[in-house]
């Protein structure tokens, strides 16, 4: 949060989130390229009058493009198959000519079935001459559509909900503590006594892969506590600092943090752990170890690497790594790592081996 104004009797700090405005545009955007350049192709053979002719015409918002050869030219049909981003197969239909290889889409598409019949029903036609017209379209715009649906969507819940611009004025002199979220849905106030603040507080959200996010709270004298803003984030220290700011203005103690990771796991690595024998906890031993290698700010991987060597008897190994990794995050100026990793040392002392 950014100063505005800072007097002896007067503190007013205020968020605008121009990362979430910036994010919620690049969503928006994304959701329309695809509607750009998805659209419909059409591929019609007319064997009469003779010699016939083929006509292949792409539609796009963008462009509508045609192009013609005579029957006589399309020798057949065949599938490219090509591997995707994420590596799943995609598909194309190409039609081949005397001279040219010609794709029926720009793009290649999953839904190997739908290609493979496109061709088979070319190549049909060519071998049955009796078959007077082959016609064949397939539409992608509706693809295009669910993509401005759900990138628009959460390029709106990224704007109206987080996007809000948190002012937060306290007042000595009118004894008021205000907190304004100013958003496109309007406007929302908060206010209390400035004397029932009692603390700040970090508090910390951690996800499935170990990464923490934090929020700065205040907390009441009636035990309520009321976030500064709607959304955790990343910035430990951003907010110990404004934490500190807003105490040391209110002659209130430091944050306190709630940004601990308990070592205790859940039942079916509990489980694992403890039928796998000393194999299964050497292996897992191992496989922490390899994640801090690559990720040294991994703290669910130091949380499972304590627990796994206090299982296998080895309470003081536990600690060492715990310290080494707690003086390395000191030495790099990584408050909020350390804080937590402090924590975690005083969890290993209470453990019996």
């Amino acid at each position: 949060m950014k100063v505005v104004q800072e007097t002896s009797s007067h503190l007013t700090l205020q968020l605008r989130p121009w990362f979430l405005w910036l994010l919620g545009s690049i969503f928006g955007v994304a959701g329309l390229l695809p509607s750009l350049f998805l659209g419909s192709q059409s591929l019609l053979c007319d064997r009469n009058p003779p010699p016939g002719q083929c006509e292949l015409t792409q539609t796009t918002l963008l462009r509508k493009q045609s192009q013609t050869w005579p029957l006589a030219e399309l020798q057949g049909a065949e599938v490219n198959v090509s591997s995707g981003s994420d590596g799943s197969p995609t598909y194309q239909v190409i039609l081949r000519t005397r001279e040219d290889s010609i794709p029926l889409s720009s793009y290649s598409s999953s839904g190997e079935e739908r290609h493979r019949q496109q061709a088979a029903d070319i190549n049909q036609f060519l071998q049955d001459s009796a078959q007077p017209q082959l016609l064949i379209q397939h539409n992608d715009a509706w693809f295009g559509l669910l993509f401005v649906g759900i990138f628009t969507g959460v390029a709106l819940v990224i704007i109206l909900v987080f996007g809000q611009i948190v002012t937060v004025d306290l007042d000595k002199l009118a004894n008021q503590f205000t907190l304004t979220q100013r958003g496109v849905l309007g406007v929302k106030r908060i206010e209390h006594p400035l004397r029932a603040i009692v603390s700040t507080r970090i508090e910390s959200s951690r996800n499935s892969k170990g990464s923490t996010t934090y929020r700065l709270s205040l907390v009441l004298n009636s035990g309520e506590v009321i976030p500064l803003t709607p959304y955790y984030s990343s910035g430990y220290d951003e907010k110990q600092r404004t934490g500190e700011r807003i105490s040391t203005f209110l002659g209130l103690a430091p944050p306190s943090t709630n940004s601990e990771h308990p070592l205790v796991p859940n039942f079916k690595d509990l489980f694992t752990l403890v039928t796998g024998g000393t194999a299964k906890r050497e292996h897992a031993i191992a496989t922490y170890r390899d994640r801090l290698q690559a990720n040294p700010e991994d703290m669910d991987a130091h949380t499972q690497l304590a627990l796994v060597l206090i299982m296998q008897g080895e309470k003081t190994e536990a600690r060492n790594h715990l310290t080494a990794a707690r003086r390395q995050f000191l030495a790099e100026g990584k408050t909020d790592l350390s804080n937590q990793i402090t924590a975690l040392i005083a969890q290993v002392d209470t453990q019996d081996n």
